[in-house]
């Protein structure tokens, strides 16, 4: 009875333990099942978008210069991209927490910049002088003595010191749009303009009246994405694959779509 006692015990444990074995194989099957999911990166994109670099449209899809860059290129090392407006202040803060990946910066706009890491350039941002088609100015001191469109709030690291003594007069906007409205209406002789956001509202409005002047104002700065420091490894790769893109003409490609009449 004791032998028998004992093997129907222990048949009873077996098929128990065959009982765990499958329902935890049932369990893990729907993960299987759904397959390996891409890693993430989450880009930040601005609150109101900073265009042509990053912005989304009316549709929430995201666009820009930058992220088209960085969406070919993630991909491309087997990441997902997602977006996220996040306000200037909190940027760092979040970068740091892993909240957010990666944003678009120039070094030199970074308080703390070695705190992070940085991807090689992807773009140039300058200021540039707008002016009428139909206006006959070459340099700037031809625009002397005049209403000079500029952002409101703005604070400019160019013709400072014709502001400050005045051999320019402010004209204050709230966006590049607005200052190029103004310049059309001869309401100011010239429009101090982020280039680039001006070549793709020249494309976006069918502007044809403005150009700019041919004495440049600005060197500019070389914009990035700036990493969370944890994401070193990372960059390096996406560095790899940025240089590619400037070798085959790709790199080229997306920016003339963003600023090309």
């Amino acid at each position: 009875m004791v032998f028998l006692f004992s093997n129907i015990l222990s048949a009873r444990i077996a098929a128990a333990t065959l009982f765990v074995i499958a329902a935890n194989f049932s369990l893990c099957r729907p993960a299987l099942a759904q397959g390996w999911v891409e890693p993430t990166i989450v880009l930040n994109t601005s609150p109101g978008g900073f265009a042509p670099y990053t912005y989304m449209d009316s549709n929430h899809a995201s666009h820009g210069i930058l992220y088209d860059v960085a969406h070919r290129i993630l991909k491309k090392l087997g990441y997902r991209v997602m977006t996220s407006e996040v306000p200037r202040k909190r940027v760092e803060l979040q970068l740091m927490s892993g909240e957010l990946d990666a944003t678009p910066r120039a070094i030199e706009w970074s308080e703390h910049a070695r705190d992070f890491v940085f991807t090689d350039p992807i773009i140039r941002v300058r200021s540039a002088l707008a002016i009428r088609v139909d206006s006959g100015y070459t340099t700037v001191k031809e625009l002397h003595g005049h209403r000079i469109g500029t952002r409101l709030g703005y604070v400019y690291t160019v013709l400072t010191r014709e502001f400050a003594s005045g051999q320019l007069i402010r004209s204050d906007a709230t966006s590049d749009l607005s200052m190029l409205k103004m310049l059309q209406a001869k309401r100011v002789e010239a429009a101090l303009v982020d280039e680039s956001a001006a070549r793709w509202l020249f494309q976006r409005e069918g502007i044809k009246d403005v150009r700019f002047l041919l004495e440049s104002v600005d060197n500019g700065v070389e914009l990035r994405l700036m990493f969370a420091p944890q994401r070193r490894a990372l960059v390096k790769d996406f560095n790899h694959e940025l240089s590619t893109l400037k070798r085959s003409g790709e790199l080229a490609h997306i920016i003339a779509r963003y600023t090309d009449p």
